[in-house]
């Protein structure tokens, strides 16, 4: 698995549970699947950009927000 997969992941995990969201409810409202979404928070899935675009829409934040991490700042370099 790749840092940068595992990162995006970590990130997609917090701002959909910060939001309140199940894997589940995110699919549902946002038409995609919930076994894709798990994986791509497992760092299992490679993502295209299009799935990543999706992804972000659907948590509601900004493109970089998901490469964001303070702790690890040079997680994917």
């Amino acid at each position: 698995m790749s840092d940068l997969r595992v990162l995006v992941g970590e990130r997609i995990i917090a701002i959909r549970n910060s939001q309140g969201l199940t894997q589940l409810q995110m699919a549902e409202i946002y038409s995609l699947d919930d076994a894709y979404i798990g994986a791509v928070e497992r760092g299992e899935r490679i993502f295209n950009v299009d799935a990543l675009k999706k992804l972000y829409i659907a948590i509601q934040v900004d493109a970089a927000d998901l490469f964001r991490n303070e702790t690890r700042p040079y997680a994917y370099a």
